[in-house]
């Protein structure tokens, strides 16, 4: 029981983890277009 909680917790700190990296990539990706607009 408590090792399947365990399991749990870990699972979803790696998910939010990753959802989280996902967020900041495609946030790079948006100032990173701005910044090319502004150039052009």
């Amino acid at each position: 029981m408590f090792n399947d909680y365990l399991t749990h917790l870990i699972l979803r700190t790696i998910m939010s983890n990753v959802e989280s990296h996902k967020a900041n990539r495609t946030n790079d990706a948006t100032k990173w277009i701005h910044s090319i607009g502004q150039q052009a």
